[in-house]
């Protein structure tokens, strides 16, 4: 007689491949991405890449772009250099890790509404909010990273 432990080892792959495949579309790593939907189907993330003339530096910038699908509106929402972690936070709002480089990240928010503005935190941002020696500590640490947790607009 089977124990329901193997009937449950049995639908335990199932069941990670639809709660993997339901939740996909709410985060996204930038530029190995191009695109990133939003779960109403609304908007568009779009990573580019920066044309450059002769001279310039090559393929080294991006800009994650945000376009409305209904009427092909787009808005540059910041450029950045290595790589970018994007979720949607189901509030009317995109959450970004900027991982600036070896040694620091960051995180902006972005409201969907565009008069709304954006929100950054960041090392310098942080020392100014925690008190005397613990701001000290974090100006002096060279390899400081910010980051927004994956924030699902499922509530997950």
């Amino acid at each position: 007689m089977r124990t329901p432990w193997f009937f449950f080892c049995l639908l335990l792959p199932l069941l990670l491949c639809i709660t993997v495949r339901t939740f996909a579309e709410d985060f996204a790593v930038f530029p190995d991405r191009k695109q990133l939907r939003s779960p109403d189907g609304k908007y568009v993330i779009k990573s580019v890449d920066h044309n450059t003339r002769p001279g310039e530096f090559a393929g080294v910038f991006h800009s994650l772009i945000l376009e409305e699908v209904a009427t092909r509106r787009v808005r540059v929402l910041f450029d950045y250099l290595n790589r970018a972690a994007v979720a949607w936070s189901g509030e009317g709002y995109i959450i970004v890790t900027d991982y600036a480089g070896k040694r620091t990240s960051r995180v902006l928010v972005f409201a969907l509404d565009p008069d709304a503005g954006r929100f950054v935190m960041d090392k310098n941002d942080l020392a100014r909010r925690l008190p005397g020696p613990l701001s000290d500590k974090l100006r002096e640490n060279e390899h400081v990273f910010v980051e927004a947790p994956c924030v699902c607009s499922s509530g997950h």
